[in-house]
């Protein structure tokens, strides 16, 4: 998350004072997935742009959440990034490795805040007297966030938590071991969920697997700097 280099992409707007961009990567996403969503007829692509929505006002949320952290930590401004495979923090100073934690658990805590006020919130409420496509939101907002951040607390780089083990292995085993410690461990978190999923569901959604290379690459990447 701690990153230096400059932003190129669309500027979508601010959120509490943090800059939001779009790389090249989403927005072609977000045509592939209008046109394929238009095949199905107005219905559909309804429930398309929502779910699409959904997704990406998720990881804001849960970006600001680590943006809020590094502002009170004093880390520097920040930056936010939406690409095709999520999003990114993009802040000027380089964190201690306690902060680094702080920052990194951040954005899950912000996204599961989210869906424990939102669950509440629906136990309350008559859902009758709100519209379906505003019930079938609401709903999706619960389960994506819970989803995501979640999954994300998983202890594998790039995620947060592989971000969280990075930084507590090398307080505890110095840089090189720790970082070397953090990828061995990711890499097999990754391959047995990923031998999971392919066996008890035979998913094969072609967007999953090229995030789970995407984060193959990430962990060879930082192997490479060990």
């Amino acid at each position: 998350m701690n990153n230096q280099e400059h932003t190129r992409g669309v500027r979508l707007g601010t959120i509490l004072g943090f800059p939001i961009f779009a790389d090249a990567t989403l927005l072609i996403i977000v045509g592939f997935l209008a046109l394929y969503e238009l095949r199905g007829g107005l219905a559909a692509f309804g429930h398309g742009l929502v779910f699409f929505g959904v997704i990406v006002g998720t990881i804001v949320w849960h970006e600001v959440g680590h943006a809020i952290a590094v502002r009170r930590l004093k880390l520097g401004e920040s930056v936010i990034v939406l690409s095709g495979l999520g999003g990114r923090t993009l802040y000027r100073n380089s964190p201690t490795l306690k902060a680094g934690i702080v920052v990194a658990l951040a954005g899950p805590f912000a996204g599961l805040a989210l869906a424990g006020v939102l669950w509440g919130l629906a136990q309350v409420i008559d859902a009758s007297v709100l519209p379906p496509l505003a019930v079938y939101a609401w709903g999706l907002i619960i389960t994506v966030n819970l989803v995501i951040n979640v999954a994300n607390l998983a202890p594998i780089y790039p995620l947060d938590g592989g971000q969280v083990m990075r930084y507590a292995m090398q307080m505890n085993l110095g840089v090189r071991k720790g970082l070397q410690v953090t990828v061995i461990v990711g890499v097999v978190v990754l391959c047995v969920g990923a031998g999971l999923l392919y066996a008890f569901s035979g998913f094969q959604e072609l967007f999953v697997w090229l995030i789970i290379g995407f984060v193959a690459a990430e962990n060879w990447q930082l192997w490479r700097t060990a």
